[in-house]
Order: structure tokens, then C-alpha cells, then sequence
């Protein structure tokens, strides 16, 4: 697979959060990943909390593909607070936060950093 996507990983220990930021061209063979190794780092360093930077992120995918993907992140994410900085020029982000609705991990999509960190902080 081609990679258009640049991936960086690390842990905020001030706000006990994961952060990812993603930029470039995402590919449906690109997100289950991205989750898997935020979700390793989160378990090793005991919290329930990621943020994901998606605002330089473009979903190069099917709606199909983007509700698929997101139903198959519910048993890999299970209990974890996702929020997600997200361009709202790319529709797709909404259908990732209405999909993810139903299933047994919180998403929600934000376009300030100080509200998703607030956010991710509430029980």
C-alpha cells in the first residue's frame, strides 16, 4: 500500500490523553491500524482517553467503507473516549459520529482542541 498518510503517536501525561495526529490521504486498510496502536498506547500508560487530529485528514473512502469501518472499531474500542479535531468540509466525520452512536465506545468530533480535552476529561 501506497502511504499518503503520516502518522504520529505520543502521550499528554498533563491531560492523561493519548494524542494522533493524521495527516494526508486516509485509506480504509490505514484506520483500523491507526486505532490498534493509539489503543496500545493507551494501555500503556493506564487511560481510557484519546485524541485524534484529524483536521489535515481526508477520508479517501466509500460512505460504505466509512460506516463498515467504523462498526469494526466497536470491539477494539470498547470503553474508550475518542475525540476527534476534525475539518467539517469533509461531510464523512458526521456519518463517523452518528455511526459511532450505537456502539459501545463514546466519539465525538470537535473542531477546538481546549473543548475535546474538556470533553475527554468529563466521566
Amino acid at each position: 500500500m501506497q502511504q499518503n498518510l503520516d502518522i504520529t503517536q505520543s502521550y499528554d501525561a498533563e491531560h492523561q490523553t493519548v494524542r494522533v495526529i493524521g495527516i494526508g490521504d486516509g485509506q480504509p486498510g490505514d484506520i483500523i491500524p491507526m486505532y490498534q496502536d493509539a489503543k496500545q498506547l493507551a494501555i500503556k500508560h493506564s487511560t481510557k482517553s484519546i485524541l485524534l487530529d484529524l483536521s489535515e485528514f481526508t477520508i479517501s473512502y466509500s460512505i460504505e467503507n466509512v460506516v463498515r469501518i467504523t462498526k469494526e472499531l466497536a470491539q477494539l474500542m470498547e470503553g474508550y473516549k475518542i475525540a476527534r479535531l476534525v475539518n467539517y468540509s469533509e461531510f464523512r466525520h458526521d456519518l463517523i459520529e452518528q455511526v459511532s452512536e450505537e456502539l459501545p465506545f463514546s466519539l465525538k468530533n470537535f473542531l477546538n482542541v481546549d473543548e475535546a480535552l474538556e470533553w475527554l476529561k468529563k466521566e
